[in-house]
């Protein structure tokens, strides 16, 4: 066992080294290579492309095309074939290209605040810093992965180094202008691209969606087995109560796990569960297109209870750890849960009386919220992109 930990840790080591070179490397290439014109750099994991950062790269190319955008993304990714027709436009990821055009953008947008770096300069602070430093140039534009509800340090002024940073929300705006230290103009209220996408829809008025969020003491799979989260979302998905009431009533849930989640999704697919209970994994799924035919929303503290707001769609907090995961993950930030968009609770007997109110109101958002979410989201139409672009254009090299 230590010789196969030593091996283990040998390779991650090696692997580090190896980015260090490459971001080195990279950057003395890209010095004395012709420097790109006015490079849009698009990013969402390196790995991905089905949230803003897809939305923004599909609408620039397809009304700004004379714009110089390249989008990040590794060629086996299960959505690389959205970008095909755009090769000529496509990055490898963690390639030496990569470890190059990083260097060469005017502009590096992501949906992630460093999604545009390969993973082993990202997730180590002292080189997201370096490149700030060597790269005075570039732009560090972070169009969101979600409508921030929670104070987040890590994402301060003094850390992110952001040039740009666009909310989707009008709350959220006031309390990241007004806390995260920001100065004036970097902070955008523009509404998230992907929201372009959530009018007009098409729902499935028996289709249930239960979209949990991710805990960051849970990254381990030892961790993880012992959890209080696993333990809770196995009762909730073989409660026979829940089983019935979804059969009764026709309807159908669907457990989407987070995606840091997803790598233990066979521990759920295991369970005993009825053909009214699916458990949906990321490969055969797309997070935009349950949010958007699903009638009904049970999340914990995860921002897609925002899109479900946002489309004026009935949404449950379900939070049974809700003093644990303030104290560990996230510090609170100016949304109160317990006053939300939605209905709150933190036992599975009042998740299920709450479920079962919803379904004899036939699944639709009370008047109360609706008035919330009318003021949550003043900008409620399909120009978010424009708005996003714009944003960005504004954002000038210096």
């Amino acid at each position: 066992m230590n010789r196969l930990r030593h091996i283990f840790q040998w390779e991650l080591r090696s692997q580090e080294a190896k980015a260090i070179v490459l971001f080195v490397l990279g950057w003395l290439l890209a010095r004395l290579s012709k420097r790109e014109p006015d490079l849009w750099l698009f990013a969402e994991r390196g790995t991905d492309a089905r949230d803003n950062g897809w939305w923004m790269f599909r609408y620039v190319m397809e009304q700004h095309p004379e714009v110089n955008a390249h989008f990040v993304i590794s060629p086996d990714s299960e959505d690389y074939q959205r970008l095909e027709r755009w090769s000529d436009r496509l990055i490898p990821y963690n390639s030496l290209r990569h470890y190059i055009w990083i260097w060469k953008a005017s502009r590096a947008i992501s949906t992630h605040v460093s999604g545009y770096l390969p993973y082993y300069i990202r997730e180590v602070p002292a080189f997201r810093r370096l490149y700030h430093r060597w790269s005075p140039r570039t732009r560090l534009i972070w169009i969101q992965h979600g409508v921030i509800m929670n104070d987040m340090p890590q994402f301060h002024y003094d850390r992110a180094y952001l040039d740009c940073l666009i909310c989707g929300a009008k709350p959220e705006y006031d309390f990241i202008a007004g806390t995260f230290g920001f100065p004036e103009g970097v902070v955008r209220y523009t509404g998230l691209a992907r929201h372009d996408g959530l009018h007009q829809l098409s729902v499935k008025p028996k289709q249930l969606l239960l979209m949990p969020t991710w805990r960051q003491w849970l990254l381990k799979r030892d961790d993880f087995m012992q959890s209080n989260y696993r333990q809770t979302y196995s009762r909730l998905l073989t409660d026979q109560r829940l089983h019935a009431m979804l059969e009764d009533n026709g309807c159908t849930l669907v457990f989407y796990p987070h995606y840091e989640v997803q790598p233990y999704i066979e521990v759920f697919q295991q369970l005993p569960l009825p053909a009214c209970v699916q458990i949906a994994d990321k490969e055969h799924y797309d997070v935009q297109q349950l949010l958007k035919e699903s009638a009904l929303l049970i999340t914990d503290y995860s921002s897609v209870g925002m899109d479900f707001a946002y489309m004026r769609k009935p949404i449950i907090y379900f939070q049974f750890d809700e003093q644990t995961f303030f104290g560990g993950h996230y510090a609170t930030g100016y949304y109160d849960y317990h006053e939300g968009l939605g209905d709150w609770c933190d036992q599975i007997d009042q998740l299920l009386q709450l479920l079962q109110q919803r379904l004899e109101t036939h699944l639709q958002m009370s008047d109360i919220y609706r008035s919330k979410a009318d003021t949550f989201f003043p900008l409620y139409d399909q120009q978010n992109c424009r708005r996003n672009y714009e944003a960005i254009w504004e954002t000038v090299n210096h």
